[in-house]
């Protein structure tokens, strides 16, 4: 009994051994599966799946209790697909049977990888941050926070050659102007859809975007003339003229030029300044930069050129000249461009031998560039009755804008100071 026993037992283990030795090998569908429920790295990464799984070979060891198998796995994410070289080891549990103890997989450089459809609009918006279009003739660098809408239009798609051509709506959003328009992109697919090339299907316009405008009025720009006083004259005749906002007159933009997108404006305005007896060209070219929410001007440069003066009629005021004060008058009786005639008299305020009242004709000319006045001394009108060799002079002027006055030497160097009247 005791035999039988024994020999029971034997047949039983031999059974068991048997079995064991002969549990089949891990097919496709349990390799597929044993990767995708590995639990010590993970095979799959977020959204990615297997499509298919081919065996390429194996090596099995029964004795060893060892099985190598070398498989192609075809993977698929986000519309593309990654052709793997994959190994993977088992070893036979003698309860648990064939177990992946491990797997390699090729290296990515190595994958095949291909495209499963086109471009889709999210990549486009991703894809075009960094490129480069032409705006209004101004290259506009795209970055990715003022992409603000996309949406394809058509795309011609070449899966085999790996190329796509999207033709897409776009609108983007700077922080002073926008553009909207339609662009050509061409991709080509390596291991991912890349822009080769991109530009606009017709030309691009920017629109200044509400509340962005730079205030161009005449008011604002005057505003932001920081220093009003500008020099004006040729050398030993300078003044300085005031720019004053309610002596301006028939102010214009001329030209209004944008750069950087619409975030940085140069401007060229011209006016009339008008003064009582002279009136200025003003030209004015202001920079202005868009910044922390406003604009800033940067440097602004007024320039005044002559445009005419009333020179003709009676200019009076005083003389001072050592030998006693007086009234001076300047009697501007024809001007014929910048050609001068008149007479000049002087009346002191007390007489005596040596001080004498007297007039005489005067010619010359008006010098826009330095508002001066020179006229040459020409024959007496009145004669004073006792004079010096130097009584009768010529005239040396200076027209002074801002104060309305004109200043020089007269009679005897005399120094006048005279107004229109």
């Amino acid at each position: 009994m005791k035999r039988n026993w024994v020999i029971l037992i034997t047949l039983i283990l031999s059974l068991v051994v048997f079995v064991g030795c002969g549990a089949s090998v891990a097919k496709e569908e349990q390799v597929q599966n044993d990767l995708e429920t590995f639990s010590d790295k993970a095979f799959l990464a977020d959204g990615e799946n297997i499509s298919s799984l081919v065996i390429d070979k194996r090596d099995t060891d029964k004795k060893q209790k060892t099985d190598r198998v070398w498989c192609t796995v075809t993977t698929e994410k986000d519309d593309i697909s990654y052709e793997k070289g994959v190994v993977l080891d088992y070893y036979l549990y003698d309860k648990a049977g064939w177990t992946l103890d491990n797997y390699t997989v090729d290296d990515s450089e190595k994958w095949v990888v291909r495209p499963l459809k086109g471009v889709d609009e999210n990549t486009i918006s991703n894809n075009l941050a960094g490129q480069t279009v032409t705006v209004d003739g101004e290259a506009w660098e795209i970055i990715a926070s003022e992409v603000s809408k996309v949406s394809i239009q058509s795309e011609d798609t070449d899966l085999e050659k790996k190329t796509s051509q999207v033709t897409l709506a776009v609108q983007l959003d700077g922080e002073v102007e926008t553009v909207e328009g339609t662009l050509i992109a061409d991709y080509e697919f390596d291991r991912a859809w890349k822009v080769k090339n991109l530009y606009a299907k017709d030309s691009l316009r920017a629109e200044v975007k509400d509340g962005k405008a730079l205030d161009v009025s005449a008011d604002s720009i005057l505003d932001d003339i920081q220093n009003p006083e500008i020099k004006y004259g040729v050398s030993g005749a300078i003044q300085k003229v005031t720019i004053s906002k309610d002596e301006v007159e028939d102010f214009s933009v001329d030209s209004q030029q944008s750069k950087s997108k619409g975030t940085e404006q140069t401007i060229q305005c011209s006016a009339k300044l008008i003064k009582s007896n002279v009136t200025f060209n003003v030209a004015i070219n202001a920079e202005y930069v868009y910044e922390n929410g406003a604009w800033n001007c940067y440097q602004i440069d007024p320039v005044l050129t002559f445009d005419s003066a009333e020179l003709q009629g009676e200019w009076k005021g005083t003389y001072i000249k050592g030998g006693g004060n007086g009234v001076a008058v300047l009697e501007i009786t024809e001007v014929d461009g910048n050609n001068l005639k008149g007479t000049y008299s002087y009346t002191p305020y007390k007489t005596n031998k040596w001080s004498q009242p007297g007039s005489y004709e005067v010619e010359g000319e008006f010098v826009p560039d330095g508002l001066l006045v020179t006229l040459k001394a020409g024959d007496w009108v009145n004669e004073p009755e006792k004079y010096m060799s130097v009584t009768k002079q010529d005239i040396s002027a200076v027209l002074y804008a801002d104060d309305a006055i004109m200043k020089g030497s007269g009679q005897e160097s005399c120094i006048f100071n005279i107004s229109k009247q």
